[in-house]
């Protein structure tokens, strides 16, 4: 269960998602040329809301990542 908003945003956003396995989580967001512009490692077995903040974020298409082990959920987000 992963959900980003506001989406469209202007840099700063908010990833929400509820990890049902204990195993830890790696959370990252990478711009349309490949670099990763966040990443964070949260705990598993429960809900989190994290805040993102791209700083000089350059307009584009940007892929939230969430990696728990072998699962791995994808979302797209538009900076303008």
């Amino acid at each position: 269960n992963l959900n980003v908003y506001p989406n469209p945003n202007g840099g700063s956003f908010t990833i929400e998602m509820d990890l049902e396995s204990d195993k830890e989580a790696t959370v990252t967001v990478v711009d349309s040329k490949g670099s990763e512009v966040y990443n964070k490692v949260i705990k598993g077995g429960q809900e989190h809301k994290l805040n993102v903040k791209v700083k000089n974020a350059e307009s584009g298409m940007y892929i939230v990542t969430v990696k728990q082990g072998n699962e791995i959920m994808k979302l797209k987000t538009m900076i303008e």
